[in-house]
C-alpha cells in the first residue's frame, strides 16, 4: 500500500482514537459526578423517548441479564429517576417510567458531551464543521 492512500486512513484512525479517548474520559467524569454510567443514562434516554416500557423488554434491548436489570432499576428508582408501574389489566408485567429528574440527568449528560465536541472541534471554522457534519451524515446513513 502506498503512503498517499495510507496517510488519510492513519489520520482518520488517529482522530477516532482521540475522540474515543476523550469521550471515555468524559464518561468517567460524568459517572464520578452523578454515580451513573453511560448504559444507565442510555436506558433513561430510551424511556424518555419511547415512554414507559416493560422491564423485560428494556433489559433485552440493552442486553442486560434480568438479575442485573433488577439491580440497575433499583438504583435508578432509589435515585428517583424511574418508577415501576403496574397496569390494572396486566399486573404481572412491570413497566418502567422515567421521571422529570431523569430528563434533567439526560440533558446534563448531553450538554457535557456537547462541550467535549466543542473542545474537539474548536480548531475548525463553522463552514468546516458544517462540511464535517454533512460527511458524517453520509457515512452514518444506513443502506
Amino acid at each position: 500500500m502506498n503512503n498517499s492512500t495510507n496517510s488519510p486512513t492513519k489520520t482518520f484512525i488517529r482522530f477516532v482514537k482521540y475522540l474515543i479517548s476523550t469521550l471515555e474520559k468524559q464518561e468517567d467524569l460524568f459517572e464520578q459526578e452523578t454515580g451513573f454510567k453511560y448504559n444507565e443514562v442510555a436506558i433513561l434516554e430510551y424511556l424518555l423517548r419511547e415512554g414507559e416500557q416493560p422491564i423485560t423488554q428494556t433489559a433485552l434491548k440493552f442486553n442486560i441479564m434480568p438479575s442485573q436489570m433488577t439491580f440497575v432499576v433499583d438504583r435508578m428508582e432509589i435515585a428517583s429517576y424511574v418508577r415501576r408501574v403496574r397496569k390494572v389489566d396486566n399486573r404481572r408485567t412491570i413497566y418502567l417510567q422515567a421521571t422529570d429528574k431523569a430528563k434533567n440527568l439526560v440533558e446534563n449528560y448531553e450538554e457535557s458531551y456537547a462541550k467535549v465536541m466543542e473542545t474537539v472541534l474548536n480548531n475548525i471554522s463553522s463552514k468546516e464543521k458544517d462540511i464535517l457534519l454533512e460527511i458524517l451524515e453520509k457515512v452514518g446513513q444506513k443502506k
